[in-house]
């Protein structure tokens, strides 16, 4: 499906096509009630994690045509023109979702929305108006940018609609000076069992990330002296994560595997390294705590235990025994009564992936998406209805 996202996008982009090429690629033989137009930075991990998946990629639930336009799609154009006013004419695009969007540009789209009746949502799952500098030096000084804050801090308070990821999100937003109306997508990440648990001894940790090195360093300590401990132990870090020093002397039971940038291909990977456990270590910020449960229902889906900080990031999935608490010199006591006890982890996983099918189901997320969508199109006709 992603694909065919990409082929759309690469159509709509081409300088040598006319707007005649414009005209709808089903992803079905019939209508939809939804034709979205999503507006990100690239192909990120939320929009396909949030948007495509619960209203795209669910086999027999299809609910929308997803279209994607890329910041430096939109710059390859030369900025916004009348291609966008006719792009969302021809495609009759119903929503037109700003996606952690902090790009160029966002007044000349809300404009064009505006003047086609077009609702606008946000959406947003990181406090993206104070992002550290503990996320990398690069990461930092691209977010924090006058340009991108403004196109952010704008965009939050003109669209029809925002949804964030979690209530914390939502508070953040407003003490932020965000007054436009915030909804929650309570399952923001959701999850099904790719991988049931199996009752063997625990032999494989894992952590998978991007760019949180000051987070690894709370278990690092622990690692170490876990693998040394127990010489059938191996570790892995799935992600943009450079492996830390102090595990060099470890040579090949210290792994690190790269990144996928397409969400299937991700979660099939991370099935396939079959680990017996899996970290989320989270720093006690200001930017951890607003985060969401996204490892935890993606460590569950593929059948791994979850160790996590003490945090209330986690503290409704892990409610009945669904994950391991590790307060900060408890890491390697946390980690080691799952290693220590096959039954244990077994028993873990198994509520945990009951409490997955029950509570975060892409059914689920797709409901309360299209709620949100509908309310967005009752916000924008009571904006326009306004007198000038």
């Amino acid at each position: 499906m992603i694909s065919k996202v990409k082929s759309i996008m690469l159509r709509l982009f081409n300088p040598d096509n006319q707007y005649s090429v414009l005209a709808k690629n089903r992803l079905a033989d019939h209508e939809f009630k939804y034709e979205i137009c999503v507006i990100a930075n690239g192909n990120i991990p939320t929009f396909q994690l949030s948007i495509l998946e619960p209203l795209v990629n669910q086999a027999g639930q299809q609910k929308a045509n997803v279209h994607l336009i890329t910041e430096s799609a939109i710059k390859k154009r030369g900025g916004v023109g009348s291609w966008f006013a006719a792009y969302l004419k021809v495609n009759n695009v119903t929503h037109v979702i700003f996606c952690r969007y902090s790009g160029m540009y966002y007044q000349e789209l809300l404009s064009h929305c505006s003047l086609n009746r077009v609702p606008t949502l946000y959406c947003i799952d990181d406090d993206l108006l104070n992002v550290p500098r503990e996320l990398g030096e690069d990461k930092y000084l691209f977010h924090n940018s006058p340009a991108r804050l403004e196109s952010v801090k704008s965009l939050l308070n003109q669209v029809d609609l925002v949804y964030c990821s979690n209530s914390r999100l939502r508070d953040k937003l407003h003490e932020n000076g965000v007054s436009r109306q915030i909804e929650i997508l309570r399952v923001f990440s959701a999850g099904k069992v790719l991988k049931e648990p199996e009752l063997r001894l625990p032999a494989k940790i894992g952590y998978m990330g991007y760019d949180h090195e000051h987070d690894l360093k709370l278990v690092l300590p622990a690692l170490v002296l876990l693998l040394q401990k127990h010489r059938h132990l191996s570790f892995e870090l799935f992600g943009k994560i450079s492996k830390p020093p102090e595990l060099d002397q470890f040579g090949d039971r210290v792994r690190c595997i790269p990144c996928e940038s397409n969400y299937s291909d991700f979660m099939s990977r991370l099935v396939g390294l079959q680990w017996d456990i899996g970290i989320c270590p989270l720093v006690n910020t200001a930017f951890n705590n607003v985060k969401n449960n996204n490892k935890w229902v993606e460590y569950t889906s593929a059948g791994i235990a979850v160790v996590a900080s003490k945090s209330n990031v986690y503290d409704e999935c892990f409610r009945g025994n669904c994950g391991v608490w590790a307060n900060q010199d408890k890491w390697f006591e946390s980690l080691e009564s799952l290693i220590c006890c096959k039954t244990k982890r077994y028993t873990l996983v198994s509520k945990a992936q009951k409490k997955l099918m029950k509570e975060y189901t892409h059914s689920e997320q797709r409901e309360q998406l299209c709620f949100l969508l509908d309310l967005c199109v009752h916000k924008c006709s009571l904006i326009n209805s306004k007198p000038v």
